[in-house]
């Protein structure tokens, strides 16, 4: 009771937390560049930490309602998913903002020729797959400039 902070009841500890060991193994599992000096470090300032420790409690009170964990484990999915097609659907926005409004209008006012875009891409992917076969980062970008700017200029 003395490595507690004051005011909090020990056995809801127990109940939510578990013993020491069990939070230390929980630090180090989470942690494991850590030595095992600094998570005991920091298990002791946590378990000072009134605030803390009440607030891990209530999480762990909540994720043992199983609808509450599934709605967790569904955001951090949703989180995930997200992260990948934002990028992908802004590319896209982009892409097609400045096919319509930069290179669309110079095609028809005859400053630029058109540029097809499965030449762009297939000599894009060319060029990283056969830099990648054993050239290094470097390699891929350039000759990925190099085809873009080849079928830029070709058509």
């Amino acid at each position: 009771e003395s490595e507690i902070a004051f005011g909090v009841d020990p056995n809801q500890i127990f109940k939510w937390i578990g013993t020491r060991n069990d939070l230390m193994t929980r630090v180090m599992s989470d942690n494991p560049s850590w030595s095992e000096e600094k998570a005991e470090t920091e298990v002791s300032k946590f378990m000072l930490d009134k605030e803390m420790v009440e607030l891990f409690m209530k999480y762990q009170e909540r994720m043992s309602d199983p609808q509450f964990k599934e709605a967790q484990e569904k955001a951090i999915r949703n989180r995930k998913i997200s992260n990948v097609l934002g990028p992908i659907f802004i590319g896209v926005f982009i892409g097609s903002f400045v096919d319509t409004n930069i290179i669309q209008p110079k095609v028809q006012r005859g400053e630029m020729d058109p540029i097809d875009i499965g030449t762009v891409f297939s000599k894009l992917i060319h060029a990283a797959s056969s830099a990648g076969a054993g050239g290094s980062d470097a390699v891929v970008v350039d000759s990925t400039i190099s085809a873009v700017s080849d079928s830029i200029s070709q058509t």
